[in-house]
């Protein structure tokens, strides 16, 4: 998940640096607790809604029932 200009809608929850250039943001998102890695530092405060978009390259299915990878 990034930071994009369109997308979900998301309430920052908390950030947490981890290092020069990424940090862990906990974000609520469709009555959903979420935590995404950022790979740059953006200026968050708790509170401040942001909106969230997918790269399909990055995303990894695993089936419920039997906990392996799914391929699609």
């Amino acid at each position: 998940m990034f930071v994009a200009e369109g997308g979900i809608p998301a309430r920052v929850a908390i950030v947490e640096p981890t290092g020069s250039g990424t940090q862990v943001v906990t974000v609520r998102a469709q009555d959903q607790n979420l935590t995404i890695l950022l790979r740059e530092r953006a200026a968050l405060l708790p509170g401040d809604t942001i909106n969230l978009a997918v790269s399909t390259a990055d995303v990894h299915l695993f089936d419920a029932a039997t906990g392996g990878r799914t391929e699609g």
